[in-house]
């Protein structure tokens, strides 16, 4: 699970427990033991805000009825752990005291990012260790993707695959706390799809290899609602194409096959728990894994060749093993399941199309109520420069205005009549306006957050103002320093005169912004029923690409009387077009294999007709399936019509006896029974909102729509900058950087510590220093032309973000612009750096050493300062004219900055510093 918090608290609920008397939960090598046993234990993540509690039971259910034993679910927070363990202390719901959670997890994944902390990391990891063991909750602590973890701490795996994972420590069980049933979807991409087959292999060639715990990262996904998405780009729904959907739905097969290994593992438990291990390999990529007990034995047959079948012969008896499968044999004999054979059926879910509600009566409000905000420039704060999304508004909003104005008149060397305004940003979307007319937008597509927006511009002579609107859905949440990436837009902005083969920037960057926080239409609440000023509105329409669902769950709704549903379009479109619909089973499908059971349902609807049926070897997918060159004597549609139509589920055996003996010989493919079943029509499942114009909705207004009563019928029922990596050709001597570019041959990264220790590439720090091996020619500003002031031969640091690697002559460079620079560097000490145009060199001021009641803390735990005294100051910055702009802020001031703004550097005598711009200062403290 790629989230991360700076401390999460997962709990593990088993649910068979009946009695209110304290358990005793442990731990041995080989597996969790309850009261003393030995326990195989199948888990599966649902997490609780991503449903409502209406849901919960019959999720809960669906969990249990597919063979799971417990559930695993989280609580996020970072100073409330003992807190929260103090509640749950209260209620009695750990299993030493008689209740259901019998295992908690303290922190998660952070052992993918420990290198780049170095000692802290280490030092935070033991100290979340010691933390959580004094909370003496009478369970065993559990911390994933954490290789060595402290004891008394069980470390376990992460991945899509653990089967090849052994713990660090031999006295700790082999458990697998995520396997990664799906993936994130993220907008613009594809639907993140992973079959039952591969994941049923991959549970039990876990099994196979000695796991006793195994737990699905999603087993329900749910739904982000409200601003609860994850980031960067997450979209709403949280579907994991988990064995549960989104709307709670059984997601078939992956439920259905997954169950049937279930059942057939628990019956296993003793021998995989207690029995001696053996493994035979058979050849070809294929091993057989026995255990065995005085009283029973039961055997695996794995097959990981990704491509090729293999015919086995084990203990005297053939086993055909599918590529990329393995064989369950519970007895050691008879192949009760492989994972490749799916014999449970496939849900089709659809709209249901009966009943239809009729069409929403729309009213409208623009988000402008005036012009105020993209004329004026009227924000809520005003700083000198472009400054980070993240730091503004501090997580109030998605949205952010950029607001600043330009003063040109006809001498100005970029007027033209062809301009451009170029925007650099990180924003995920941006909407553009100059002079109050709306120019456009850029979003962000196949995960490519650093991007370059440029849109023709229309300017006057006199002022012209500027409007930038950028929207972040969901904020980078993992990785080593993920909260210092950039949001929003990070520029420059540029305006861009064309003047034939001539080219002219104007760099509006350090201009004077106003920002504003948040959008109208939500801070007034417009989608308040008692909103004022609703218009009607012709709509035109506009063709999409596709259908946009959005989950609405039953509660939501009321029964009796209006419900209002209130819609932001950003982009145009129709909202006539969106309708209210149930999700509900429209057909199934079955390819069930010869001497196994079938079970046919449709999520409590009727089983209506048998569309196709075929006993043979039967040809194509659900719906377009084909007779084969084989078929049995009796006609297997009236079979099934008999056995399935009018009845909400039924059972059948596959076989020759019940659909006749096939007239020719199938060869070597298995015989199956394939069917396809339709669903009686009834109105059933959560409901949803089908919007087809949100696809290409322009930040202009909000949309109101009300559905009548009585026409909805009861029921059944997660940003960072990717700098670009080329290679030069060898046949190429030199490299010459253009304009106010300059070549750095960067500096090697540490291969040691200090006390000789070689470091992982993981673990060495990225460089941010060089030196300068080439210059461009300089920049032209108004009338002068700007010569780049750093020389070849100089050492420098730059911005981490900064520029684009390029590999020369097999070394590493850095082709990057002047101003990314951040300042020269003549001795070995960073303390020395001499900082260059408008950036602040300051000596961070030291964390505190002490909470409040005394207690030491970490380095890692202490509070990141965001105070300084400055020890150097670049010469300025330049104005429009080209000429430089003295810094307002001097040596030995101490100063108040953005807590993520800037480089840090650490010194030689281990003091922090950090270098940032002038703009970035907050204030001067006396």
């Amino acid at each position: 699970m790629k989230q991360f918090n700076l401390l999460s608290l997962f709990l593990i609920l088993i649910t068979f427990f009946g009695s209110a008397n304290s358990t005793i939960v442990s731990h041995d090598e080989r597996a969790i033991t309850i009261d003393g046993q030995r326990r195989i234990l199948l888990s599966g993540s649902i997490h609780y805000p991503r449903s409502t509690s209406d849901m919960w039971p019959d999720l809960i259910s669906k969990a249990k009825d597919g063979g799971l034993d417990t559930i695993e679910t989280y609580n996020e927070m970072q100073n409330f752990t003992t807190k929260i363990v103090n509640m749950m202390k209260e209620e009695s719901l750990f299993a030493s005291q008689g209740g259901p959670i019998i295992l908690a997890q303290i922190e998660n994944e952070y052992g993918n990012v420990i290198s780049s902390y170095g000692a802290e990391g280490k030092a935070y990891i033991d100290w979340c260790a010691n933390m959580a063991n004094s909370l003496d909750i009478g369970v065993p602590w559990i911390m994933c993707q954490q290789p060595h973890a402290p004891q008394p701490m069980i470390e376990t795996c992460n991945g899509f695959y653990c089967d090849q994972y052994k713990p660090s420590n031999p006295s700790s069980p082999k458990m697998w706390t995520e396997n990664w049933t799906g993936w994130f979807k993220n907008w613009g991409g594809k639907h993140p799809y992973r079959t039952a087959e591969d994941l049923a292999f991959s549970v039990a060639r876990f099994f196979q290899t000695g796991g006793t715990f195994q737990n699905y990262y999603m087993y329900h996904g749910g739904t982000n609602f409200g601003r609860v998405a994850g980031g960067p780009y997450i979209t709403t729904s949280y579907d994991y194409d988990a064995p549960l959907d989104e709307y709670g739905n059984l997601n078939q097969p992956k439920w259905g096959h997954l169950k049937q290994l279930h059942t057939l593992l628990k019956s296993m438990e003793k021998p995989l728990t207690y029995g001696n291990i053996s493994t035979i390999d058979l050849g070809n990529s294929v091993t057989a894994t026995v255990y065995s007990t005085n009283d029973k034995s039961s055997c695996f047959i794995g097959n990981v060749n990704a491509t090729a079948d293999a015919l086995v012969n084990f203990k005297g008896k053939d086993y055909n093993v599918p590529a990329w499968s393995v064989s369950v044999l519970p007895d050691c004999d008879k192949e009760a399941y492989n994972t490749a054979r799916v014999n449970t059926q496939t849900s089709i879910i659809t709209e249901d199309s009966c009943d239809e509600p009729e069409k929403l009566k729309w009213t409208w409000r623009p988000e402008f109520t005036t012009q105020k905000t993209i004329l004026k420039a009227s924000g809520d704060l005003i700083a000198k420069g472009l400054v980070d999304q993240k730091d503004v508004t501090n997580d109030a909003s998605d949205y952010l205005w950029y607001m600043t104005r330009v003063h040109l008149d006809k001498k100005d060397p970029i007027w033209s009549r062809n301009m451009s305004l170029r925007v650099h940003s990180n924003a995920h979307v941006l909407h553009a306006y100059v002079n109050g007319k709306y120019i456009g937008n850029q979003i962000v597509r196949d995960n490519k957050f650093d991007y370059r927006f440029e849109k023709k511009v229309n300017l006057v002579h006199g002022t012209n103002h500027l409007a930038l609107l950028s929207v972040s859905v969901g904020l980078q949440n993992y990785g080593p320093f993920f909260e210092s990436g950039p949001t929003g837009i990070n520029g420059p902005v540029k305006l861009v005169g064309y003047k034939g083969d001539e080219t002219i920037e104007k760099d509006l960057s350090k201009h004077q912004w106003d920002y504003k926080i948040g959008l109208n239409g939500f801070n007034n609440k417009l989608f308040s029923l008692k909103s004022a000023n609703h218009h009607q509105l012709k709509w035109s329409t506009e063709k999409l690409p596709a259908d946009r669902m959005y989950h609405v769950p039953r509660s939501f709704l009321n029964d009796k009387g209006h419900n209002t549903i209130t819609l932001f379009e950003e982009m145009g479109g129709d909202p006539s077009m969106v309708k209210f619909k149930t999700v509900v089973t429209g057909r199934v499908c079955a390819k069930a294999h010869e001497h196994n059971k079938v079970e046919l349902s449709c999520n409590n609807r009727p089983i209506s007709a048998v569309k196709f049926a075929s006993f043979g070897n039967p040809s194509g997918l659900c719906g377009s399936f084909a007779a084969g060159t084989c078929e049995g004597a009796k006609d297997a549609a009236k079979i099934v019509a008999k056995e399935c139509v009018g009845k909400l589920n039924c059972t059948m055996n596959v076989s020759s006896h019940k659909f006749g003996s096939t007239n020719l010989d199938c060869g070597d493919s298995p015989k199956r029974l394939t069917a396809e079943m339709a669903a009686t029509q009834l109105t059933a499942s959560p409901v949803t909102v089908s919007a087809r114009s949100l696809a290409s909705l322009r930040a202009s207004s909000a949309k109101f729509g009300t559905l009548k009563p009585g026409t909805l019928k009861q029921s059944q029922f997660r940003s960072f900058v990717v700098r670009a990596a080329s290679v030069v050709a060898p046949k190429y001597t030199s490299i010459k950087p253009l304009g106010d570019r300059v070549l750095v041959k960067i500096k090697e990264a540490e291969e040691k510590t200090m006390g000789g220790i070689l470091l992982p590439s993981t673990a060495q720090s990225k460089p941010q220093g060089g030196e300068v091996v080439a210059v461009g020619e300089g920049r032209t500003i108004g009338k002068n032309k700007i010569d780049i002031d750093v020389p070849t031969g100089a050492q420098i640091i730059y911005s981490k973000y900064a520029g684009t690697e390029v590999e020369f002559n097999d070394v590493q460079h850095l082709i990057l612009k002047e101003d990314d620079i951040v300042g020269l560097l003549e001795t070995e000490d960073i303390k020395d750096l001499k900082p260059l145009n408008d950036r602040v060199f300051i000596k961070v001021a030291e964390a505190e050493e002490k909470t409040a009641g005394g207690l030491l803390l970490t380095e890692t735990t202490k509070e990141k300062p965001s105070i300084g005294t400055v020890i150097a100051v670049g010469p300025g910055s330049l104005d429009e004219e080209g000429k430089r702009q003295p810094l307002s802020i001097s040596t030995g001031s101490t100063v108040l900055y953005s807590k993520y703004a800037g480089n840090d550097f650490k010194g030689k005598d281990g003091s922090n510093y950090i270098a940032l711009r002038a703009s970035d200062v907050m204030a001067i403290l006396s």
